[in-house]
């Protein structure tokens, strides 16, 4: 028979004093044993703090006049909660070992990275209408009276429409230059983003397979 490629972590939780070393043929299975492993010992330790809370309490109570009438029961309800917070630890601890929590080894993560907004797209204002008031030449009394004077109010009219659509089409460039410019950008950030999704999902997705095919065989 070939040999299999173990796995080895070591984990270890100074504050409980707790040393354990996890062995697998499966990488992924040993992280997340070892992952678990850590969590409750991190949950033990929580719990042993809080008795630890509960009892620096208790003995601040008992040096009051009334806290001293009831010394003898705190003590006692001490005594045995301490015997109950061992026994949630050694529980702990033990149950990784005697069984394998399967469904708390699965990677249950989301994937976190926020999806490109749309771009905001520059805007192209209307085209000058040469029809509206502002380009219509203005003739008075004499410019109705000397065709001079109404030519030349017309001509620089005619001025004033090309000088506007020549600005116009300027800015229309500009702002279509730019908006191509955003909606490639958009796009390729768009594509990265489902690609690193896809991937997430695929690793995330194949990792748990092994998990899952681990449970059945277990079973």
């Amino acid at each position: 028979m070939a040999n299999r490629s173990m796995w080895e972590i070591e984990v270890r939780h100074n504050d409980l004093n707790k040393y354990r070393l996890i062995r697998g043929s499966d990488k992924y299975v040993v992280e997340q044993k070892a992952n678990a492993q850590r969590q409750i010992w991190a949950e033990a330790w929580e719990r042993q703090q809080d008795a630890n809370q509960k009892r620096r309490e208790k003995q601040a109570l008992i040096k009051t006049k009334e806290g001293k009438k009831m010394s003898a029961l705190a003590q006692t309800n001490e005594a045995q909660e301490a015997i109950r917070q061992l026994e949630n630890i050694l529980h702990a601890t033990l149950s990784i070992n005697d069984a394998v929590d399967w469904d708390s080894l699965l990677d249950k993560k989301k994937f976190l990275k926020p999806k490109p907004l749309s771009p905001e797209f520059v805007n192209v204002f209307p085209e000058p209408n040469k029809s509206s008031e502002e380009f219509m030449p203005r003739l008075g009394f004499f410019d109705k009276l000397f065709s001079s004077f109404r030519e030349k109010k017309i001509a620089d009219a005619e001025k004033k429409i090309l000088e506007a659509y020549n600005i116009w089409l300027s800015e229309k460039e500009i702002a279509e230059q730019k908006n191509r410019k955003y909606s490639e950008e958009f796009s390729k950030s768009l594509e990265k983003w489902e690609k690193e999704k896809l991937a997430f999902e695929i690793e995330q997705r194949e990792g748990n397979n092994i998990i899952l095919e681990k449970c059945c065989l277990a079973h």
